[in-house]
């Protein structure tokens, strides 16, 4: 069965969506976004726009042509990193890069070709695989409780070379930032870090909205009843697997004294950081003061400054909580309808008005039903047991997304975000048959 083309709208994406995943159909509940988030988000944006305008200034854009996404992603890394360094343009095979300065990188329109496309879909596309390449083609990430990437905290014998890249990671972020393009599947709590301080990226508010897998693990601790305790559920999963702590120790300090109290308290912060950061931390300025991070710290203050005005918007952790909790709440993938209000679709132009509204019709409506759980979920590619089962509505929603942006988060707040064009009348009524089987 033909493919329908799928393409992204040109609107423009939102800062950095958030990681999510779920193991089941039923979402956690999130933080409602208020008017005052929004509010808050447009001041946060009104000074990025600013601290932007005042470094858009070069005349020569920076300008790269490479064949594929992968290689754009390579590429624009490398420069980057060259950049920041004072070292000369990479040379990649197959790609063409001019004016590859600090200057036009941070200062010039950043113009992206891949193949014979052109525009917003390919830059969009270059950045995100920049973030793949980063992450996957080093050591220094490490997988955060199932969801997203943070760095490797652990004490390995970091090199010379290494804390040059941990610079760059940083200097990464906070161009990705200035320039609205998300950073997945890094952990959306290294920006508050990085912009804030260590309170707000573990603010409850913020955990539920960017966290929600996470956040549910948290809440089984302490535990309301000593004797429903299970091994094989959490919260002993996690005090086994991250604190080595066992079972009788556990309802030890189960109590009602002054101590026990403190005990759980701490326990509570350890499970938090070992879900969020990937290591269990004794006091926040272990976190803070890591030379991992203030390497990355080093390297994001290039872009944002202490004395730019995004970086003292978000001084005011009131503010910053509200707009984080904006950012993220209108990104995450909780429902599919969010999807679904999203599409729209263009189909053949030698059709009738009459044939084309109910060609449209339908492909809406069967592609509805296939992400509210109906239909197979692929044609040609079985599922395996990596893969949730074909009933998983999440699963399904973040597939389409996947197929349609390269990313598995909703790229704007914008009401209709993607179009999608079928090839003709038969790929139409063929694809809308596929999705609707039982």
């Amino acid at each position: 069965m033909p493919v329908p083309m799928i393409t992204p709208m040109s609107t423009s994406p939102t800062l950095i969506p958030a990681p999510f995943t779920l193991t089941s159909s039923t979402p956690p509940l999130q933080s409602s976004i208020t008017d005052a988030d929004y509010a808050r988000y447009i001041l946060f944006d009104d000074n990025r726009q600013q601290d932007f305008a005042e470094l858009l200034a070069a005349e020569d854009e920076f300008l790269l042509k490479a064949p594929t996404e992968a290689k754009a992603g390579e590429a624009l890394f490398a420069c980057l990193h060259s950049s920041l360094h004072s070292k000369p343009t990479p040379v990649i095979l197959g790609v063409s890069i001019e004016n590859c300065s600090l200057h036009a990188l941070l200062n010039s329109v950043v113009h992206i070709e891949i193949g014979s496309a052109i525009g917003q879909g390919p830059e969009q596309s270059a950045w995100s695989n920049l973030v793949e390449c980063m992450i996957k083609n080093s050591r220094h990430w490490l997988l955060a409780s199932g969801d997203y990437y943070f760095l490797r905290l652990q004490d390995l014998p970091w090199s010379e070379d290494d804390f040059v890249l941990f610079e760059t990671y940083g200097f990464v972020l906070g161009v990705m930032l200035l320039r609205k393009h998300p950073s997945l599947p890094v952990s959306p709590h290294l920006l508050p870090l990085l912009l804030c301080d260590y309170e707000t990226a573990v603010h409850e508010t913020l955990i539920s909205t960017m966290s929600p897998n996470a956040f549910q693990r948290l809440q089984t601790w302490p535990p309301t009843n000593v004797a429903d305790l299970n091994l094989t559920t959490d919260p002993m999963i996690m005090l086994i697997d991250y604190l080595n702590l066992e079972l009788p120790f556990i309802q030890d300090i189960c109590t009602t004294s002054e101590q026990s109290h403190a005990i759980m308290d701490h326990i509570s912060h350890q499970l938090k950081n070992v879900l969020l950061f990937s290591k269990s931390l004794s006091t926040p300025q272990d976190l803070m003061q890591h030379p991992v991070l203030v390497a990355v710290q080093k390297g994001f203050d290039r872009v944002f400054p202490t004395t730019s005005k995004t970086k003292m918007f978000f001084q005011n952790r009131h503010t910053a909580i509200s707009v984080f909790k904006y950012m993220y709440n209108t990104s995450l993938i909780s429902d599919p309808n969010q999807v679904i209000s999203r599409l729209s679709i263009l189909s053949s132009e030698e059709q009738s008005s009459l044939e084309k509204e109910a060609f449209e019709a339908l492909f809406l409506r069967s592609v509805s039903r296939f992400l509210q759980g109906h239909g197979k979920p692929d044609n040609n590619v079985p599922y395996t047991a990596e893969l949730p089962s074909s009933t998983d509505v999440m699963h399904r929603s973040r597939r389409l997304l996947m197929a349609m942006t390269g990313t598995e988060f909703i790229q704007s707040a914008s009401s209709k975000l993607y179009t999608l064009t079928p090839q003709d009348n038969t790929d139409l009524t063929q694809t809308a048959s596929f999705m609707s089987a039982p």
